[in-house]
């Protein structure tokens, strides 16, 4: 995220529109503004006032010392020639960028949930951008409360080293659905059926008995019958809960330690 605002912010520049056309090799260079520069710009109490109270901020002053982070960051990447509007700019290219973040991990959390169905649904969030930014928690909120579905409950869990549970959770799916793949498939039983008379038709063909190809009820479809949405179904059926397999996930996170 923090590069999309330096290439933004780089366009702006080269096109004369911010810091009077002015750059440096700092912002010019690729990876040269991280993402928490995002959020020290906009830890500050006028853009509260702005984004909720919508007070021009144009009539504030900088005595406050509001800018301080602003300042300081734009020293490290070199500029020494901006003024007021230039911060104001790079302000506001911050919130754009961060607020269209927030509306693109809105929608993938809303299909998700729009596709699993099912009740008091917890989705679990980690990083440092979801935790430190003031307002990306606000957006994603937001933006799901337009894209999920009506009747659906959910909630976002900030957690704890999510990236290694995770990992741990996904490698215990794997692991299981390996186990059940290595398990030899058993063959539903067909009832007998009772033995019915063939019937010669007048051209010397058999007239097969009724009943004998009938699908038995309650045997499972199998993948190569399904079509893409069922294969996605049974998928997101099959796959076990965090509390359901604890204890796999905490044995995986071993492994994953002790390779």
């Amino acid at each position: 995220m923090g590069e999309v605002v330096r290439v933004v912010l780089e366009k702006l520049t080269r096109a004369r529109v911010l810091f009077n056309g002015k750059g440096s090799d700092t912002l010019f260079k690729q990876d040269s503004f991280p993402t928490k520069y995002i959020s020290e710009i906009l830890r500050h109490g006028l853009v509260i006032i702005q984004l909720f109270c919508k007070i021009n901020i144009e009539s504030f002053s900088d005595e406050s010392g509001s800018y301080v982070h602003m300042r300081d960051i734009l020293d490290e990447l070199g500029i020494d020639h901006y003024s007021f509007s230039d911060m104001l700019l790079l302000r506001e290219v911050c919130i754009v960028v961060s607020r269209r973040s927030a509306n693109l991990g809105a929608a993938a959390i809303a299909c998700v949930l729009n596709r699993v169905r099912k009740p008091n649904m917890v989705v679990g969030i980690d990083g440092s951008t979801y935790k430190y930014h003031p307002f990306f928690d606000f957006w994603v909120h937001d933006k799901l409360k337009e894209l999920v579905d009506p009747g659906l409950n959910f909630k976002l869990l900030q957690t704890a080293d999510g990236s290694g549970k995770g990992a741990a959770l996904i490698t215990a799916i794997i692991s299981r659905l390996k186990k059940r793949e290595q398990q030899p498939q058993q063959q539903p039983q067909r009832q007998p059926q009772p033995q019915q008379p063939r019937q010669h038709m007048a051209d010397g063909h058999v007239k097969v008995a009724m009943g004998e190809n009938v699908e038995m009820k309650g045997s499972r479809k199998q993948p190569s019958s399904m079509n893409e949405s069922q294969k996605v179904d049974l998928m997101i059926n099959d796959m076990p809960t965090y509390d359901s397999f604890n204890g796999e996930v905490e044995n995986a996170m071993i492994h994953l330690s002790n390779p």
